[in-house]
């Protein structure tokens, strides 16, 4: 989680231990930090790190030792809203309503490295989540309706990450709009938010074909959100952040 500082004012990451309640601080920044993405395997964490005009994308290990690793840096004066890593660790996700895929080659130096607009369209897209196993991608498009997002899904190729490979899915049409989707572990089902902070389920199968299922609701988050929440890989607990007031 990015936590901030009362005494500072400086946000950090900080990994907490669901079991015992104990916190570890990963960052110790003086400029903005964002964004914290996991690596699949638990091992490190991704981050936006705003810096000398620069969104650098950095990844340290999730208990905290060693030194950041610079993996990439966007266009100047932009910010990026880092919201994947894909399960192979080969590409990072991000939108600036453009749904951009940065490849981490270990070929290009991280500062060579560039953002492939993965769609491009005349609407916003965003959100963009990569499926347990990385062949397809999450995300969230105001393609229909410019006031109410939807959640869509594409094939991802990682051997042809320039383009999708395949037409997208609309998982939902829903007046209360989608966001934040998050895939369960098995690549079975998606879990997002709509705009009356209900959490939503939906199936989603592959085989004849990619399809999905009817959302319905899990639960309903009665205060107002503060923050984003994440789902347990299983999908059985979330946490969201809430006004402690």
């Amino acid at each position: 989680m990015v936590k901030n500082d009362p005494e500072t004012g400086l946000n950090n990451i900080w990994v907490v231990d669901i079991a015992t309640g104990e916190a570890t601080q990963i960052t110790n920044e003086k400029d903005p930090i964002n964004s914290p993405a996991w690596s699949r395997d638990g091992k490190s964490i991704a981050y936006v790190l705003f810096k000398d005009s620069y969104s650098h994308v950095y990844r340290k290990a999730a208990d905290g030792t060693g030194e950041a690793e610079l993996l990439f840096r966007y266009t100047p004066g932009a910010g990026v809203g880092l919201t994947d890593w894909s399960p192979d660790g080969k590409y990072l996700t991000f939108s600036t309503g453009v749904l951009l895929v940065v490849p981490l080659r270990a070929d290009v130096k991280p500062l060579d490295r560039k953002a492939i607009e993965w769609i491009r369209e005349d609407f916003d897209t965003f959100a963009g989540r990569f499926s347990p196993d990385g062949h397809l991608m999450a995300y969230i498009s105001n393609e229909v309706d410019v006031l109410t997002p939807q959640l869509y899904l594409r094939p991802f190729d990682s051997n042809k990450p320039e383009a999708p490979t395949g037409s997208a899915v609309q998982v939902t049409s829903l007046k209360g709009g989608a966001n934040g989707p998050t895939w369960r572990q098995d690549g079975k089902e998606i879990f997002f938010l709509n705009r009356d902070r209900e959490v939503m389920a939906v199936d989603v199968t592959t085989t004849p074909k990619l399809q999905a299922g009817m959302p319905h609701v899990l639960f309903k988050i009665t205060d107002p959100l503060v923050g984003s929440g994440d789902v347990s890989p299983d999908g059985e607990r979330f946490v969201v952040t809430l006004s402690a007031k």
